[in-house]
């Protein structure tokens, strides 16, 4: 079960600046999607839970993965299980208009979730939080670009990237160190780079 914790105790413990917790705060008020990447059990899902806190108490979230992981104080708060969803033959795409969620979390994204998550991303929905497996916020970028080459059955060549940039506002990578949670690097996606996935490191721990 992730730890919950929020951005401020992070900011107190030394894992954020305030600089940063500032324009993640605002990424989640302007409804960016919001991923945060790391290694198994480099506390993935206790920063996403902890920005989670940033959405407002009034919105609908809608929690898809382990209920284990994500504890918000929302009152309309909904927890579907992914498993359950795909054995039920569902998915995000559907799932989400059904139930008028305002906000979605995912976690995780696992590589046969990127075509979903991108999907709705490019549906129109936004302010998505969610966690991948990565070591680095680049990785991750290019990782969900082949994923979807490979899902589509197809050689999408820039366009696959297009689509990444499109649904990915902010990629955040942690990992665990001897103290506890790390923040590693922020990075801001941009659209229209004339060459791969244009990305601005908003911060990074060298």
């Amino acid at each position: 079960r992730a730890k919950t914790v929020t951005v401020h105790q992070l900011i107190e413990d030394g894992v954020i600046d305030e600089a940063t917790a500032e324009f993640l705060r605002d990424a989640i008020a302007d409804r960016k999607n919001v991923v945060v990447a790391g290694l198994p059990n480099s506390g993935r899902s206790t920063l996403a839970n902890a920005l989670a806190y940033f959405i407002p108490d009034h919105e609908r979230v809608l929690v898809i993965g382990d209920a284990a992981e994500v504890s918000l104080p929302h009152q309309n708060l909904l927890h579907v299980d992914k498993n359950q969803l795909f054995d039920a033959g569902e998915s995000f795409v559907e799932l989400v208009p059904q139930l008028l969620a305002s906000r979605v979390i995912i976690d995780p994204v696992s590589a046969d979730d990127v075509g979903e998550f991108v999907g709705l991303a490019l549906g129109g929905f936004d302010g998505m939080i969610a966690t991948a497996r990565a070591s680095s916020g680049r990785q991750l970028l290019h990782r969900m670009a082949l994923l979807l080459e490979l899902g589509m059955g197809a050689s999408l060549g820039s366009r696959a990237q297009d689509m990444v940039s499109e649904a990915v506002d902010v990629v955040v990578t942690v990992d665990w160190g001897e103290n506890g949670l790390l923040l590693t690097e922020v990075l801001e996606v941009s659209t229209g780079a004339s060459s791969g996935i244009g990305v601005t490191e908003i911060f990074g721990r060298g």
